[in-house]
C-alpha cells in the first residue's frame, strides 16, 4: 500500500513512473509473486500455467508489485473457494500475462472507471472487513507500470467466465 501511494504521488507531480528494465524472467516473477500471496493467503489456491523462462526486458520489482495488485484485487473480489490463476505465455513480440478468478462479475457499468485512480468497486468482503486497507489505487498503479513498458491493461468479466486482467507486454522494453 505504501508502495502504491509512493507511485500516485510521483504520477501526479507529472515525474510519472520511473521503470529501469533489464533482462528478466516472467515465470520468476510470476513465481516469487503466488509465493508471496501464498504466505499471506495460505487458506486460498494459487494455480500458475507459464511456460518454461519467458525471458524479456522488465522491470521486474515493478511487473512485481502488478501482480501483488492483481492477485490481492482477485483475491479480495474472488470467490473464496476458488483458485487463482496466473498464467503467461510468448505470443510473438509480447507476454501475455493474466490473473483470473471465478466469483460475481464486475458491473460493466464500472468497467470503464476500473483503473481510475482511488475507485473502488463493490465488494461483500470489503464492506464486512472493518480492517480494509483498499484506497482504490492497485488497478490505477498496475496500469500506469504496464503503460511504462510500453504494454496494455484489460479486464475481461462475466458470470460465466469469470474475471481476468489481462497484461500485454513487450518483450524489449521501449
Amino acid at each position: 500500500m505504501i508502495t502504491d501511494l509512493i507511485e500516485l504521488t510521483r504520477v501526479r507531480l507529472g515525474t510519472g513512473l520511473s521503470i529501469k528494465p533489464a533482462r528478466a524472467c516472467m515465470r520468476r516473477i510470476c513465481t516469487n509473486a503466488i509465493e508471496e500471496m501464498r504466505s499471506i493467503y495460505p487458506k486460498r489456491v494459487f494455480k500458475l500455467k507459464c511456460a518454461a523462462q519467458l525471458p524479456g526486458e522488465w522491470d521486474e520489482a515493478k511487473l512485481s508489485q502488478v501482480l501483488s495488485n492483481l492477485l490481492g484485487n482477485a483475491i479480495q473480489h474472488g470467490a473464496i473457494d476458488t483458485p487463482v490463476t496466473v498464467k503467461a505465455k510468448k505470443e510473438q513480440h509480447e507476454v501475455i500475462l493474466s490473473v483470473h478468478n471465478e466469483g460475481a462479475s464486475i458491473p460493466v457499468e464500472i468497467i470503464p472507471n476500473l483503473f481510475d485512480r482511488l475507485f473502488q468497486g463493490a465488494s461483500e468482503q470489503r464492506d464486512a472487513d472493518d480492517n480494509s486497507t483498499s484506497l482504490g489505487l492497485g488497478l490505477y498503479i498496475a496500469k500506469e507500470i504496464i503503460t511504462a513498458h510500453g504494454g496494455a491493461l484489460e479486464v475481461y468479466s462475466s458470470d460465466d467466465e469469470g474475471t481476468t486482467f489481462v497484461a500485454r507486454l513487450p518483450r524489449k522494453s521501449l
